[in-house]
């Protein structure tokens, strides 16, 4: 059976909030067409395989009984669920978003999924009766099998050294939240632990370094998470949308000691939408904080630093950060370290697959961002260019020893993807752009990616792909060949502006076939070859990556090339 049931029935009957003067813009105001962001192109390194899903938007849930595995079992399509993996290497998500711009519906979740590699299916493992639901609390503190959160999205998240799985906030279609929940893998039980059962309930500070049993921080989502070396869960920044005021961006910096069930205020200011204080890149200090932000991109080091990358800010208008910084929870100090301290920056690279100092991403939101090992972070697409409202698909690796990035795969194009056949890898395969995707990292060289929004905050996707990360990472800025009879023809320059030129190193005529095409196989440019020193216009073909298909009697070469 299909679970139909969209809107919740309880005593007292609320209205469903419409969000969208809410959340960004969302739907129709986007431009359908590739759009390119970066100022370079590159070709692709690693293995996608799409597993399973639908390549379709909107795809509604399928399930019949919660708990049983089976091959026709999937979530809905999901924007900004929250994502896990178990020890026995299961990927589990909760929550997110099925947005439809066509018929503006917006169903937010609070079902939980479990995704098993083993065998390429999904289980519901806990669904309340009602999609946009207001959740069932049942008593503070007392877990019980008939508890669930309000449905939601990009919520504070932690799974504990214990594998506890905690949730703070978010927001749905009635509002921002603050409630605190625990969810136990092995008893499959929420239970409600801390904070209101309602939503745009006010917070309290209380005294900066003084847990409280009053504490609570204010509604919020898409906060950068931490858990320390002593199992306490930490929470940075994030925004609420306060219906007395509009959009409200934090800088607070916020500790949870689960053993006294107490908040504790760190750092930051109660204030929003503040300027922060970069300081100089690479000096700790306890003057620094990172501005007032959204951030998705979070992580840890082996000494128990905290880490974040990147996010956004409405104040005072649209801003996107590459930055990355670091928090030493021992001596309270914030450290810029990484990325430029302004905003909407179009990044840098310096070497395709190397770490550099020159690399950094451009500047986004909504990445998608998993620790790979004690040294490495991949992050997968997000939103950039609010201007543009673009959204990318560019893989990177950040090594936190040597505080660098490296381009690993992808291009910077609003690309529909290419699909291939399901479960089966081919070099051609390419998945859609995305932001706030769910991510999971199966061992050190594979990535899970399921879902996200193709738009910002709609066309909601429900694929599920498989990345399997090339350590050789045989990305090239200069010409790579498909055969190895290429030494008689040069193809320059590579990277290219205006033009290229073709030419054929031998004695012999020329009589060759060119085709120029997209890495999606579309024709763009077909002409005969009949000289051996040839110079092709592509100033009005837009920045890229391009096939080179040059054919003759005897042999046939295909280069890659870069349109700057």
């Amino acid at each position: 059976m299909q679970w139909l049931a969209r809107t919740p029935t309880k005593d007292k009957i609320q209205k469903r909030v419409n969000l969208s003067t809410q959340l960004f813009h969302e739907g129709s105001n986007y431009i359908y067409h590739l759009l390119l962001l970066f100022e370079f192109g590159y070709t692709q390194s690693g293995q996608w395989t799409w597993m399973k899903g639908d390549t379709s938007f909107y795809e509604w849930l399928h399930m019949d009984t919660v708990g049983v595995e089976d091959s026709s079992f999937h979530p809905s399509a999901l924007y900004m669920a929250s994502t896990w993996t178990d020890e026995e290497g299961r990927l589990w998500l909760f929550g997110g978003l099925n947005y439809n711009p066509l018929t503006l519906h917006k169903e937010y979740f609070d079902f939980i999924w479990k995704y098993n590699p083993s065998t390429n299916n999904w289980s519901c493992m806990k669904a309340s009766p009602y999609i946009n639901s207001f959740g069932e609390y049942g008593d503070i503190g007392i877990p019980n099998v008939d508890n669930y959160p309000s449905s939601r999205i990009a919520s504070g998240f932690w799974k504990d050294t214990s594998d506890m799985i905690w949730v703070f906030g978010g927001v749905n279609a009635y509002g921002s939240w603050n409630d605190m929940w625990k969810y136990d893998m092995g008893s499959n039980t929420w239970t409600w632990i801390k904070g209101p059962d309602t939503w745009n309930v006010a917070g309290h500070y209380g005294n900066k370094g003084v847990g409280s049993p009053t504490n609570n921080p204010p509604p919020r989502s898409e906060s950068a998470c931490w858990v320390d070396i002593n199992n306490d869960l930490w929470l940075f920044g994030g925004y609420w949308i306060n219906p007395s005021i509009g959009w409200e961006y934090y800088t607070d910096l916020w500790k949870y000691n689960i053993a006294t069930n107490m908040w504790t205020w760190m750092g930051g200011s109660q204030e929003v939408d503040q300027p922060g204080n970069y300081g100089i890149k690479g000096i700790p200090d306890t003057a620094n904080i990172p501005r007032s932000r959204t951030c998705n991109c979070s992580w840890t080091d082996t000494a128990g630093n905290f880490y974040l990358f990147g996010g956004t800010t409405l104040f005072p208008f649209q801003l996107q950060f590459n930055d990355v910084w670091r928090y030493n929870p021992n001596t309270k100090e914030w450290t810029w370290l990484n990325g430029l301290d302004t905003f909407n920056i179009h990044g840098s690279i310096d070497e395709y697959c190397h770490y550099q100092n020159g690399n950094f991403p451009i500047s986004r939101t909504r990445a998608s961002c998993v620790k790979l090992n004690d040294d490495e972070i991949f992050m997968f697409g997000g939103f950039v260019e609010w201007s543009l409202a673009s959204i990318t698909r560019d893989a990177w690796k950040y090594r936190i020893s040597t505080n660098e990035w490296k381009v690993i795969w992808g291009d910077s194009l609003i690309f529909p993807g290419n699909f291939g056949t399901q479960g089966i890898y081919s070099p051609t395969n390419d998945p859609r752009s995305r932001l706030g995707a769910s991510c999971w990292k199966e061992d050190q060289d594979n990535i899970w990616i399921y879902g996200g929004g193709y738009y910002p905050d709609s066309h909601s996707l429900a694929d599920l792909w498989k990345y399997v990360i090339d350590t050789s990472c045989s990305i090239v800025s200069m010409v790579e060949t498909i055969n190895d009879e290429i030494s008689s023809i040069s193809i320059y320059p590579n990277p290219a502006n205006d033009y290229f030129n073709i030419k054929f190193n031998s004695s012999s005529p020329v009589s060759a076939r060119l085709i120029i095409t997209l890495p999606s196989g579309v024709k763009i440019l077909e002409r005969a070859l009949r000289t051996s020193n040839i110079t092709i216009d592509i100033a009005g073909l837009a920045a890229g990556i391009y096939f080179i298909d040059i054919t003759s009697k005897e042999k046939r070469s295909v280069f890659k090339l870069i349109k700057q």
